[in-house]
């Protein structure tokens, strides 16, 4: 089967067609999904003062991209590689509006010199350069040096940025594909933004990569959790130990074996298995003690007033106009 849909994404007419198609399904997304977005106030300046950066996201959330782009999309080039799974993104992208540049940003048999001159044309012009720098095959939002490589040469910051999407489906692939639905709410998270040393220290450009890894996992992570769909990779947890006021919770694993902590012990769940915490129940949390990831869908109706409370933990929270607000247990603000 994949190597029947490998020959026939071979056939440009095809491929020309079926990123057609996708680029008409993205704008209808984009139509009738309703996105908020966040970043700190230096990603927020670069973004509405046309600074150039590297955006990072994973390779998971292309489709995403588009619907949720806060800014001109005019403004963003996206690096894809010359496989022929890229030569489809960046059909369906330049059908968008943006615009690409074919080539590996790390290894120059494969475009990379070409790109690199390309991308530092791009950050002069005061543009963003979009970068999956997962892609194209793996492994799941591991960084490759590639990213830092083009930010370098640019002289431009990096810029992590997740998306996620209440109603969506996420596919059996390598980076568990998330395919958005429509009329659907979705969250884009920024990061800050990351500076790449002159210097071309082995050492320094990889403390900056780990940089740009930690700040996309934990991104996404957020982005998934806020989104009811959280993941937990080995050794993760849901939360601290809590309990809500007001607020009903329902858990439903869709993969893995986390472990259920309550006042009353613990209980190891399985795919299939749904738990729900009615307000002012028992404190819980759920963590992730073996070595895969854990995938859950997570419910709950979020009422104005509601006041979480952590009894292990110097942390208080009430729900204030849709948000969380946090404080330590004296009142004082984190």
């Amino acid at each position: 089967m994949a190597g029947g849909r490998r020959r026939l994404l071979d056939r440009a007419w095809l491929r020309g067609l079926l990123a057609w198609l996708l680029s008409l399904y993205i704008r209808f997304l984009r139509l009738t999904t309703r996105w908020e977005w966040e970043a700190p106030e230096e990603t927020r300046r670069l973004l509405l003062e046309k600074g150039a950066f590297v955006g990072c996201f994973s390779h998971s959330r292309i489709a995403m991209t588009y619907p949720a782009w806060p800014v001109p999309v005019e403004r963003l080039t996206v690096l894809t590689s010359s496989h022929r799974d890229g030569l489809l993104v960046a059909r369906t992208v330049e059908h968008l509006g943006a615009r690409t540049v074919s080539g590996s940003g790390t290894a120059p048999g494969q475009g990379g010199a070409e790109a690199l001159k390309a991308l530092s044309g791009v950050a002069a012009a005061g543009e963003v350069i979009g970068i999956t720098p997962d892609g194209p095959r793996g492994p799941f939002l591991r960084v490759k040096g590639g990213a830092v490589m083009v930010a370098q040469a640019a002289g431009i910051p990096l810029v992590p940025f997740a998306l996620a999407q209440r109603r969506a489906s996420y596919l059996k692939t390598w980076d568990r594909f998330v395919l958005p639905w429509p009329f659907s709410r979705g969250l884009l998270l920024f990061g800050a933004p990351v500076t790449v040393p002159a210097e071309r220290r082995l050492g320094a450009l990889e403390e900056t990569r780990r940089q740009v890894e930690a700040a996309l996992i934990a991104l996404t992570q957020e982005a998934d959790r806020r989104c009811g769909h959280p993941v937990l990779e080995p050794g993760g947890e849901s939360a601290l130990m809590h309990i809500h006021t007001k607020q009903e919770e329902f858990v439903y694993i869709l993969e893995g074996n986390p472990t259920l902590v309550t006042n009353d012990g613990e209980t190891e769940l399985s795919p299939g298995m749904c738990v729900g915490f009615p307000p002012n129940g028992q404190a819980h949390h759920i963590v992730n003690r073996t070595d895969r990831k854990a995938v859950m869908l997570e419910v709950g109706d979020r009422p104005q007033g509601d006041e979480g409370s952590y009894p292990n933990d110097d942390i208080q929270v009430v729900m204030q106009d849709g948000k969380w607000a946090f404080t330590h247990k004296d009142g004082t603000p984190y």
